[in-house]
């Protein structure tokens, strides 16, 4: 019969805690992080955003569990809910997304879902004041926007009120569907980004700029009609387009 001694017991418990502690600390809580970066990511697709994750890129970022259900903004600025309704694009441009989106499943095979359309003012204001006057994070809305004197919280558009053609319904966010659910990461997927290029190509032959063909910046999931100009828009549409 083989006799542990006390002594023993208790280093093999403490080498099992450090053990325990390690796989948290190395993938339990990088994948948490991860989760919670891509739900502000997919959040807040716009013009001014660019793929990838935070820290990886200047003031332009990007972003949908989507800030739609956050309630009231923090300065009270309205209504910050994203509008994902195809009817509340302009009606012309509502006819080419469905152009896009039909012909992308039966040319392309691949099923869209569309994140985001019109986006109000004041949800352009809100997008912008992440990270700059507040920080919104996954499952804690009311995240310090700084820590020990740091900011630890991310940016997550550049593009203010007027400033995207998703504030006047002349703009689209899709996303390909794999295994039922919209794919955030498909820039990562050789085969989806082959699908979204087949899209962007039937995109641009009925005047529509797919974000991917972006030169400053590559935004994926972002359509938007081709030759209107913002300034135009802004003059036509105060306070952006209304339903």
């Amino acid at each position: 019969m083989i006799k542990v001694s006390t002594g023993e017991v208790v280093i093999e418990v403490l080498l099992l805690l450090v053990l325990l502690s390690f796989i948290f600390i190395g993938i339990i809580l990088p994948l948490a992080n991860k989760q919670d970066q891509l739900t502000t990511w997919l959040n807040s697709q716009s013009e001014g955003s660019v793929m990838g994750y935070p820290g990886e890129a200047p003031e332009y970022s990007q972003s949908p569990g989507f800030y739609e259900s956050g309630g009231p903004s923090p300065s009270g600025i309205g209504n910050i809910e994203t509008n994902n309704d195809l009817d509340a694009l302009q009606p012309e441009f509502r006819k080419q997304a469905d152009i896009v989106i039909s012909r992308g499943q039966s040319e392309c095979d691949v099923d869209l879902y569309a994140a985001e359309t019109l986006r109000t003012y004041e949800r352009s204001d809100y997008l912008y004041g992440i990270g700059r006057d507040y920080c919104r994070k996954s499952g804690n809305p009311t995240a310090p926007l700084m820590v020990n004197g740091k900011k630890d919280c991310f940016t997550v558009t550049n593009a203010q009120a007027g400033e995207s053609y998703h504030n006047f319904g002349l703009a689209i966010d899709l996303y390909p569907m794999k295994s039922g659910s919209p794919e955030i990461e498909f820039d990562k997927d050789k085969k989806l980004m082959k699908k979204m290029e087949c899209v962007a190509k039937i995109a641009a032959n009925i005047g529509i700029k797919w974000g991917g063909d972006f030169k400053s910046f590559k935004d994926y999931p972002h359509f938007q009609r081709m030759g209107v100009d913002l300034a135009q828009l802004r003059q036509e549409y105060p306070g952006g387009w209304q339903v």
